[in-house]
């Protein structure tokens, strides 16, 4: 991803390698979980008046699942 260029208001891309890959379902087998192109996302810069307070922070992103060749599932 050297040439990528996110957006700087939105989330960072990320990519998540499996601890595991049994069991079954549709994501048995996934190793790697990538987020790409996302908009939007990052925190208030300034913190809740109170304790425990939320912020719902919108995004959108796009998710890819893929399997490493010869990973299990």
């Amino acid at each position: 991803m050297a040439a990528c260029t996110p957006e700087p208001t939105a989330i960072d891309w990320l990519r998540l390698s499996a601890a595991s890959t049994q069991g079954p379902g549709v994501f048995g087998g996934v190793t790697f979980i990538q987020t790409v192109n996302t908009a939007d996302g990052k925190a208030p810069a300034t913190p809740g008046a109170n304790p425990g307070d939320f912020a719902h922070v919108p995004y959108t992103a796009e998710y890819f699942f893929s399997k490493a060749k010869g990973g299990g599932g």
